[in-house]
């Protein structure tokens, strides 16, 4: 009975931390380049060890004792970013970028670098080119300096002002991209070990579009909804083993 309200307990942990994920997703449903996040889920400690484990010490996984009597307890593996890119969206303004390849623009925050593909950029009063957040965009030789909205953009990310080559756009991709970061509104940045960072030497960008999340809103109603049934059933489930817990307390201690 108590192996049942742990059970229980874990299924509701999951679905709580599913149901914080989404509720992210939609919250950030009209922010450019949001890449949204779900949770890769193991049934047990047994299943997460077949399915990344060969063998331990001599022994094949399936020699490996089944501590949770029956793979009933759910665990979470790991999060899962979905870097897959998603819509356009056309704007017509001229520092709008979007990225029709892999990787991620690179901005400076007074910190570290961070990598996004939010290409809703501006231009500040010292004619660099900026977030909306006033993070420089890095180039190849550093800070982009294009002086006002006159400037040209070719597919490569090069950026001409008054017919003179003000640098090219810097755009980076990972070997590991799973490990990166998530700093919110579509930026990310590397773990100290690193992910795998090299720079995309040709990329192609475009100007007067933006990418779009690649959050789907109506999936993740269905979603909500089909957690919300889950997590109020296995409410129920938890109260009445609680209830039956305590009774059979009480009828320990009258003995």
């Amino acid at each position: 009975m108590i192996q049942g309200i742990f059970i229980s307990s874990a299924a509701l942990n999951v679905q709580q931390e599913r149901l914080d994920l989404l509720s992210q997703d939609l919250e950030n449903i009209n922010t450019c380049g949001y890449k949204k996040r779900s949770l890769i889920i193991e049934n047990s400690f047994k299943d997460l060890v077949n399915d990344n484990t060969e063998s331990m010490d001599g022994k094949n996984s399936e020699d490996i004792p089944d501590i949770n009597n029956g793979n009933l307890i759910p665990f979470i593996a790991q999060g899962f970013t979905d870097f897959s890119p998603a819509v356009a969206k056309e704007t017509k303004v001229p520092t709008d970028f979007i990225l029709n390849s892999e990787g991620f623009f690179v901005i400076q925050t007074p910190d570290k670098e961070q990598y996004t593909r939010n290409g809703s950029f501006l231009i500040d009063a010292d004619g660099y080119l900026v977030t909306m957040s006033g993070n420089k965009v890095l180039g190849k030789d550093g800070s982009l300096k294009v002086g006002g909205r006159d400037f040209l953009l070719e597919k490569d990310g090069s950026i001409t002002v008054n017919g003179q080559l003000a640098g090219k756009i810097k755009v980076v991709t990972f070997n590991e991209p799973q490990l990166l970061l998530d700093e919110g509104s579509g930026c990310f940045s590397q773990p100290p070990q690193g992910a795998g960072l090299k720079e995309e030497e040709n990329p192609q960008v475009s100007r007067g579009f933006l990418e779009q999340a690649n959050v789907d809103l109506t999936d993740d109603m269905v979603k909500m909804i089909e957690i919300s049934r889950t997590y109020e059933a296995n409410q129920r489930v938890f109260h009445t083993q609680d209830d039956l817990l305590g009774k059979a307390i009480q009828i320990g201690n009258a003995k």
